[in-house]
C-alpha cells in the first residue's frame, strides 16, 4: 500500500503547523519554501549588532489559557520556550512630553487616560466600554472557528 503524501508551498506558519498535523495523521509530507529558513512572517534576524523580529506584533494567542494557545503547544511551538505578555501595547509621546501609554489591562489604560485629559471623561467612559465588552474573549480563538463564533459576536457590536 501507498503511504498518502501531501506537499505544502511556503514553511510559514501555516505551512508547518499543516506538515506538523499531516504527520500526526499518517501523511508522508513535504514542505517547500523559497527562503532559506522557516518561519514565514513569523521569523526574526539579526543585521550590524540589531535584532529585528517581524512577528511579535501579530504572534498572538500565546496566553497560557488560550485555546489557541493549546494548538501551539500540541504542535510544540513553544517546548522549552517562554513566552512574555506584555503590559503595554504602546507608548505615544506628544511634542509637549505627554506621554499616553496603551496599557493592556483596560481598568489600567481607563484611569491613565482620564489622567491625562480628565475634562474628556464621557468619551473616554465610552471608548473604553468596547474593550470591556470584550474582557474575557478569547477573540482570536473566536475570529478561527467558523460562522458559529462570529455569530456569536454580532450580540457585541457597536450602536
Amino acid at each position: 500500500m501507498t503511504p498518502r503524501s501531501t506537499i505544502i508551498i511556503g514553511a510559514g506558519i501555516g505551512g508547518l503547523s499543516t506538515g506538523r498535523y499531516a504527520r500526526m495523521n499518517g501523511y508522508w509530507t513535504t514542505i517547500l519554501e523559497k527562503q532559506d529558513k522557516p518561519g514565514g512572517c513569523c521569523m526574526s534576524w539579526k543585521r550590524k549588532g540589531y535584532i529585528f523580529d517581524y512577528c511579535i506584533h501579530d504572534l498572538s494567542a500565546t496566553a497560557p489559557h488560550s485555546k489557541t494557545r493549546m494548538v501551539w503547544d500540541e504542535l510544540g511551538a513553544f517546548r522549552g520556550a517562554k513566552t512574555l505578555g506584555f503590559r503595554e501595547a504602546v507608548q505615544v509621546e506628544s511634542e509637549e512630553g505627554k506621554v499616553l501609554t496603551v496599557h493592556a489591562d483596560v481598568q489600567k489604560l481607563h484611569q491613565h487616560m482620564l489622567e491625562i485629559a480628565p475634562n474628556d471623561r464621557k468619551p473616554i467612559d465610552d471608548y473604553i466600554k468596547g474593550p470591556q465588552k470584550f474582557s474575557g474573549f478569547d477573540l482570536h480563538t473566536m475570529m478561527m472557528g467558523g460562522i458559529g463564533p462570529k455569530l456569536i459576536l454580532l450580540r457585541y457590536r457597536a450602536p
